[in-house]
């Protein structure tokens, strides 16, 4: 299998065994609408790990971006993987900060959707280091 290359975005496919298919997300995916590029290629992944029996794990810790219409398709695709029955494993870099709020919220529907696996890499839960003055010391 190929990976497949969509503006700024690269998708790396890896086949370390025949029963795990990895994908590694590279780059920034900041295309208006990725979904249909992204559905074709995961076509052809599901119905390769369908044949195979295989997980499916996704790996987003070198992605640098990405916006809110590749959230949307990434739903839709993770949707699609349960109705086929077809487990996932998506592993995010929870030291920064808008992978783990976005990846918090997908691991949300891993309730519901038992075959999706959501699993941080790094420190977790993100650390955002804020300074707070107070008033009085503002006024001085």
């Amino acid at each position: 299998m190929h990976g497949t290359v969509l503006g700024d975005l690269t998708i790396d496919v890896e086949e370390p065994t025949p029963d795990r298919i990895v994908l590694r997300w590279k780059g920034a995916s900041n295309t208006r609408d990725p979904g249909s590029a992204l559905k074709t290629f995961f076509d052809i992944v599901f119905a390769e790990a369908a044949s195979r029996k295989a997980v499916v794990e996704q790996h987003f810790e070198e992605l640098t971006f990405f916006n809110s219409s590749t959230v949307s398709a990434l739903l839709r695709l993770v949707t699609e993987a349960g109705r086929l029955g077809l487990p996932m494993t998506l592993h995010y870099d929870g030291s920064l900060r808008w992978q783990a709020h976005n990846f918090e919220g997908i691991a949300a529907l891993s309730a519901s959707l038992p075959f999706l696996k959501v699993l941080s890499i790094g420190e977790w839960p993100a650390i955002e280091r804020v300074s707070l003055k107070s008033t009085a010391n503002q006024r001085s």
